[in-house]
């Protein structure tokens, strides 16, 4: 049984989640445009592909915490195609030369972002997790 304390925990995690790919969807509709600007901002793209590769990882790692957690205490297997469905798509976004890799990125993000939502609004409606809050 989870306590008040991991309850709190996971709903951060889902929290932040929920932020983090959302940001990482913005970024990545917002990549061409700044892409053009890069000439005038100089901007290395090497330290560029680290932190998208990093803010990634922690999206994904998250994202598949959340999901567990969301299974274990909600039976919530729906969210596994919205979470895998995201994490194939940034995957395929990270090996591709596809014209349009930003925007297959961002709808992996924003598939990401909305299991996050869902499993933070099944967490507000479960009595259990509500009880384990007080």
């Amino acid at each position: 049984m989870d306590t008040p304390a991991e309850i709190s925990a996971l709903n951060r995690v889902d929290h932040i989640g929920t932020y983090l790919s959302f940001a990482c969807a913005v970024h990545c509709a917002l990549t061409p445009l700044a892409v053009a600007l890069l000439p005038f901002l100089a901007f290395e793209s090497a330290s560029h592909e680290i932190i998208h590769k990093g803010v990634i990882l922690v999206s994904v790692i998250l994202a598949v915490g959340g999901f567990c957690w969301g299974v274990r205490r909600h039976k919530a297997w729906h969210l596994l195609l919205l979470v895998g469905s995201g994490i194939a798509l940034l995957t395929f976004s990270q090996f591709s030369s596809h014209a349009h890799a930003e925007m297959i990125a961002a709808g992996g993000a924003l598939c990401l972002a909305t299991s996050h939502w869902i499993n933070r609004q099944l967490c507000k409606r479960c009595l259990r997790c509500e009880q384990l809050k007080k």
